[in-house]
């Protein structure tokens, strides 16, 4: 399991269309493997009402989120799960502060 550390925060202007992006990889570094890195194989993004999911996509390392906000203006926590190569499951959020810029 990731350690556990503070819950970034972004500010997200409610008009905006954004992308997001967790680096999972310090998590995946530290694992002994013959290449020394683990790598992801799913990533699902759990978003609340008030957000709009528009797109997810990952590759090894990076986990991205496309929103848009139909909400008002408050906090949100959007919240990664991931599946590694070798069978580590493990989440992380990201928490949206929605305003006007």
């Amino acid at each position: 399991m990731a350690q556990q550390q503070e819950i970034p925060v972004y500010i997200h202007d409610p008009q905006a269309r954004k992308d997001y992006t967790i680096d999972w990889g310090d998590y995946l570094k530290p694992q002994k493997l013959a290449d020394d890195t683990d790598a992801l194989v799913d990533s699902r993004w759990t978003v609340p009402d008030g957000i709009t999911l528009s797109e997810q996509q990952f590759d090894d390392r990076y986990a991205t989120i496309w929103i848009t906000v139909t909400g008002s203006e408050r906090l949100y926590d959007l919240t990664n799960h991931i599946t590694t190569r070798e069978g580590r499951e493990d989440d992380q959020t990201i928490r949206l502060r929605i305003r006007d810029k």
